[in-house]
């Protein structure tokens, strides 16, 4: 696909995915003799070819990119970095690090972590199979190191009409950028047409508590409220003009979905599986951690507030209201 001017200064490629998601964006900024691309698609050659020929109309070359930026460490956001020159910069927050660096203990952590999640929210060992291991998840992910950290507050270093917004939930490591003119690069905090689902991760630390991402993401959103975007630019999907009924309504919606989680667990649905093959009863096996996360995350937040507890009966979590 041709690169499509979706700002001033910016244009939007759009490359295939292997994912559910479908195809992903990646952002060519452009300012005078400056170039930076604002994340990297999958790691597959044809997602390489159509960002090649995007450069080509451009005028661009992949070794006259003076910056990478990356929004998050998804898979679909980092593969690309593999074909640029190894000393391009990249930029991105600290919790890309063990993503990009693809650290083995990392990774033994995160399978050991998800893999006990699982049976505690009552997935049979059977079913162990529907999720998807690290490794293919890694596969599509780009390798690399992170020359610049960024976090809340700070200015994209030769970029510096952008700041950053630290906009956690969807991923530990999700940042996001707003031009000084209101034009928002919002990764996949802000996507108009679909769910940015808060995907459940291991803690960064093991002394540290397991984040409650849809919490998290929540607050994401109310940040977005009170920042001035005019215009949003996500990572999947068109550009669109920002209006605060989009994150309202997202709002409302995870709001009715804890409620419905409330009365299945009324009903006798006591464990994150049970709720979430009622709910997405077309969709459990294909999605399996998908549909876990999102359970499990509205639990976190009826647990939170004291709605529900919770208890544990052979290795497994059974929740019940108060």
């Amino acid at each position: 696909m041709k690169p499509m001017k979706a700002a001033d200064g910016v244009f939007r490629v759009t490359v295939p995915t292997p994912f559910a998601v479908g195809p992903v964006n990646i952002f060519v900024v452009v300012k005078e003799n400056k170039a930076m691309i604002v994340d990297a698609g999958p790691n597959t050659e044809e997602a390489w070819m159509e960002l090649k020929e995007a450069f080509n109309v451009l005028g661009l070359k992949k070794d006259n990119i003076d910056a990478i930026l990356l929004t998050h460490h998804h898979p679909d956001h980092t593969g690309l970095i593999n074909y640029f020159h190894p000393d391009t910069p990249i930029y991105g927050h600290r919790r890309l690090i063990p993503w990009l660096e693809k650290d083995p203990a990392f990774a033994d952590q995160y399978k050991n972590y998800f893999r006990s999640l699982s049976i505690k929210m009552g997935v049979p060992k059977e079913f162990l199979e529907y999720t998807p291991t690290v490794d293919e998840y890694l596969k599509f992910g780009g390798l690399g190191s992170v020359h610049t950290l960024l976090d809340e507050g700070d200015r994209v270093p030769g970029f510096e009409e952008w700041q950053v917004y630290y906009t956690p939930g969807h991923a530990q490591s999700h940042i996001s950028l707003l031009r000084d003119d209101g034009v928002f690069i919002a990764g996949d905090v802000l996507l108009e047409n679909i769910s940015s689902n808060a995907i459940i991760e291991p803690p960064y630390n093991e002394s540290d508590e397991a984040p409650y991402t849809l919490l998290q993401y929540r607050d994401s959103l109310r940040k977005c409220l009170a920042l001035p975007i005019k215009s949003v630019l996500p990572g999947h999907g068109n550009a669109y003009v920002f209006q605060d009924d989009l994150i309202n309504q997202k709002l409302l919606e995870q709001q009715q979905r804890r409620e419905k989680i409330y009365l299945l667990i009324k009903e006798g649905k006591r464990t994150t599986l049970e709720i979430g093959m009622t709910m997405f009863k077309n969709s459990w096996k294909n999605q399996l951690d998908l549909v876990l996360s999102e359970v499990q995350g509205h639990l976190d937040w009826l647990r939170a507030e004291g709605v529900v507890t919770v208890n544990e009966s052979g290795g497994v979590w059974f929740y019940k209201t108060n």
